[in-house]
This record gives C-alpha cells, sequence and structure tokens, in this order.
C-alpha cells in the first residue's frame, strides 16, 4: 500500500466501497468553462481506476504530467478527476475528522496515560486536544499584496497556515481551514472557529506560543502548556511540569509527521491550486486517522 497511503488492501477495498455508488454518478469537475458548453463528458476511466489515481497523487506528490502518463490520459483529464474525487471524498471521509468530548476520548486512553489504577494521568484529565500550527509552504505569488500575506516569518518563505489537533491516541480531531502564512497562532484560534467547538470545562493543550489562556477563560475552558522561564531557568517543579506536559505534546508533532507523509501537503503547493487545497488536506487528514495509533 506504498503508493496510496492505506495500511491494507482489504482496508482500501472497504473504504472504497463505501463511495462507489456514489462516486459513479460524479460528473467531473470543469474548471470556470462556461455553463453552455458544459456537456456531460464520457467517464474515460473506470471508478476505481479514478479512485487510485487521486489517493496515489495525494499520497506520492506525483505531478500532473506523470500522473497523467501512468493512467494514460491527458493532464487535463487526469486534474479534473484529482479535483472531483478530492472535493467528493472531503465530505464523505468527514466522519474520520471527528471531535469528540473528553468523556469520549477518555474511553479509549492509550496504556501510556493511564495509572496502575487505571484512571487518567493528571496531566490527560479532562484533556479535549492537544493543538499545534502546521505551515505548507507555496509558490511565490506575483502580486506583492499577495506576497505580504502569505509570507511567513517562521518558516522566512510563503505558506499556508493550519491549525490541528490530535488527541492521546495521536488521531488528528481538528483541522481548520487554509489561512495565510503571515496570520498568528492566537489570531488563528480565534478566527478559525475551533473555540466554538469547545465545551464548559474542557482542557486544551498548547506550546508556549499560544497566548490564549484568556479566550479559552471566557468559554471556561483550560489551557494546559510548559511553564514560562525565569531568567533562562526553571524551578525544580516548574521542570517536572514541564517534562510532563512535553511527553503528552510530542504526539502532535507525531500526527503532523504522518500528514506529512502524504507528500501532495508537504511538496510546495502551487497557486493554481489554492482553492482546492483545503479538500486535499482534508482528505489526507481523514487517511492519516486510518493509520495504526501512535501510542500504545
Amino acid at each position: 500500500m506504498y503508493y496510496v497511503g492505506i495500511k491494507s488492501k482489504e482496508l482500501l477495498e472497504y473504504i472504497f466501497s463505501l463511495v462507489r455508488a456514489k462516486g459513479s454518478r460524479l460528473q467531473l469537475w470543469r474548471g470556470k468553462e462556461p455553463k453552455k458548453h458544459r456537456n456531460a463528458r464520457r467517464r474515460c476511466l473506470s471508478t476505481w481506476e479514478e479512485f487510485l489515481l487521486t489517493h496515489t497523487r495525494n499520497r506520492r506528490g506525483t505531478d500532473n504530467k506523470m500522473i497523467a502518463d501512468l493512467f494514460g490520459k491527458s493532464t487535463t483529464l487526469a486534474s479534473n478527476i484529482f479535483i472531483t474525487w478530492n472535493l467528493f471524498l472531503s465530505k464523505e471521509f468527514k466522519f474520520l475528522r471527528r471531535f469528540p468530548s473528553f468523556r469520549q476520548n477518555e474511553k479509549h486512553l492509550p496504556q501510556a496515560v493511564l495509572m496502575k489504577n487505571g484512571e487518567p494521568k493528571e496531566f490527560v484529565k479532562g484533556l479535549r486536544t492537544i493543538i499545534d500550527t502546521v505551515e505548507f509552504k507555496c509558490e511565490t505569488p506575483s502580486l506583492p499584496a499577495a506576497q505580504k500575506q502569505l509570507y511567513s516569518s517562521y518558516k522566512n518563505d510563503n505558506t499556508y497556515k493550519l491549525l490541528i489537533g490530535c488527541n492521546t491516541n495521536g488521531y488528528i480531531n481538528y483541522k481548520s481551514a487554509l489561512w495565510s502564512g503571515n496570520v498568528s497562532d492566537k489570531e488563528l484560534v480565534e478566527r478559525s472557529g475551533f473555540l466554538d467547538c469547545l465545551r464548559v470545562g474542557d482542557k486544551v493543550m498548547a506550546d508556549k506560543g499560544f497566548q490564549i489562556r484568556g479566550m479559552l477563560a471566557l468559554r471556561g475552558c483550560y489551557l494546559q502548556m510548559p511553564p514560562p522561564l525565569k531568567q533562562g531557568l526553571l524551578k525544580p517543579k516548574g521542570s517536572t511540569k514541564a517534562r510532563k506536559v512535553s511527553n503528552i505534546r510530542i504526539h502532535i508533532e507525531r500526527a503532523i509527521r504522518r500528514l506529512k507523509t502524504f507528500k501532495v501537503v508537504s511538496n510546495p503547493q502551487k497557486m493554481t491550486q489554492k482553492s482546492h487545497m483545503d479538500s486535499i488536506i482534508s482528505v489526507c487528514v481523514s487517511l492519516a486517522n486510518l493509520g495504526n495509533s501512535l501510542v500504545s
């Protein structure tokens, strides 16, 4: 399953069986072509072949010319199939990107965060999600105003930015829409709609760069983060807390690393794909969640 990013042939066939009926009736995306010229195009590939084309390009990051040659079709048709299926699958796979409550999370905690009596450790009690941002490099736009919007001082490059969250198993349970690279972490949390997903009493874990304690407090939620340094040092008690938080927060880094195994998002993005990147990333997040648990 090297080419599609799904761990077994049986799982791949099962996923296809869920979307086969609807997928066979899809009308291929035709871009900005006037509607009066949009005649129904005969499907040159089978539904299964279109499904494989999409997942192969998502996983391997193959350029459009190469994937078209592999399937013996034109670059225009390969591009239309790729866009159509990602738009379709981003909606069909929405059930793989659920944002469960912390009580639902606690029913499936990994052994690593449980005490001997089976109760969750102090640092994961009430923990709803672990958040971080991830940036994807993109081409430099021609307009100076667009370059300014997309420029990330952290990456020193033009990027798209995404807020992402995972639970203690490493499964991604939140994904925001794509934002421009110059937006701050605080602004992204505030404007992405993430706060609206929380309930009173929820606990959110984040790195020290997320200055969102006040926002969460207004929602009746709590922020868990490493303690601040004082004169460049941590007190012994603070050092213990920092280690415990880091041991849990590392799972979001592992989840992001798994997401980036889908080369279509880790390769620099073309500006022509900008309007479809959100659906492409949604599909990659869904498939990443089908992998084995990152924590034993």
